[in-house]
């Protein structure tokens, strides 16, 4: 009988070594899912600063290290499906009357493996009479790809 029960004892044992170790793992995953997510949610931002200008030439192959396939925009509520390709359209609709946008980020914050971003975007035109500086929070969502399945914005004019 003591046998079977210090046997028990350490099959049990096992099994709990076994889900630490597993959850461990996980845990680390989520980590690095999480860093990577940052990582590409900052060099998004950093391209967009770049390449959102009249000047500025970039394709859809570009937004595509940064986009599923399929993906969502969500600004104050209005809600548009996207392929890079329509993005694409829709930024050079956009951009030949900017001179230049700046992102003045506050912080990169991790929310399970979601990146949340408030930060101050400075959108200068060329006729430079409309100007627009706004505040705006961004939650970044990405899929098991590390690539974004939906931009929700919400932001207000300063």
């Amino acid at each position: 009988m003591i046998n079977k029960i210090f046997n028990l004892k350490n099959l049990l044992l096992s099994h709990l070594l076994i889900l630490c170790l597993t959850c461990c793992f996980a845990t680390s995953a989520i980590a690095e899912a999480n860093k990577n997510n940052v990582a590409t949610t900052k060099l998004l931002l950093n391209w967009m600063q770049k390449n959102l200008n009249s000047h500025a030439n970039f394709s859809s192959t570009d937004l595509e290290q940064f986009f599923a396939s399929k993906f969502i925009i969500d600004t104050n509520g209005k809600i548009v499906k996207a392929t890079p390709a329509t993005y694409h359209e829709y930024l050079y609709k956009f951009k030949p009357n900017i001179a230049s946008v700046h992102y003045d980020v506050q912080r990169f914050i991790n929310a399970n493996e979601d990146v949340i971003v408030p930060f101050i975007i400075t959108i200068k035109n060329i006729d430079d009479k409309t100007n627009q500086i706004l505040r705006v929070i961004a939650i970044f969502k990405f899929d098991e790809n590390g690539r974004i399945i939906m931009w929700q914005e919400v932001f207000t004019k300063i």
